[in-house]
C-alpha cells in the first residue's frame, strides 16, 4: 500500500510517501511546499494546493493521511 502523509502548515507544508508491505515500511519520497508569511492567505493556499496536487499526481497513492494536532 502506498500512503501519502501530509503535515499541514500555512508557511511550510510537508509530505512524505511510504510503501508498506510484508510488515515493513519504506520511504519512497518526501518534500515540502514553502510559502512566505507575508503573502495573503488565498495565495498561500493556492500554492499549497498546487504543490500537493503535483505530488499526488506524481506518486498516485492508495490513501492519504493528514497529521492532526
Amino acid at each position: 500500500m502506498l500512503v501519502f502523509g501530509i503535515d499541514p502548515g500555512s508557511t511550510v507544508t510537508g509530505y512524505g510517501v511510504v510503501r508498506s508491505g510484508r510488515g515493513r515500511v519504506h520511504l519512497i519520497g518526501c518534500g515540502h511546499i514553502r510559502t512566505k508569511a507575508d503573502t495573503p492567505i488565498p495565495e498561500r493556499l493556492a500554492r499549497i494546493y498546487d504543490g500537493l496536487a503535483a505530488a499526488l499526481a506524481e506518486y498516485k497513492p492508495d490513501t492519504v493521511a493528514i497529521e492532526a494536532i
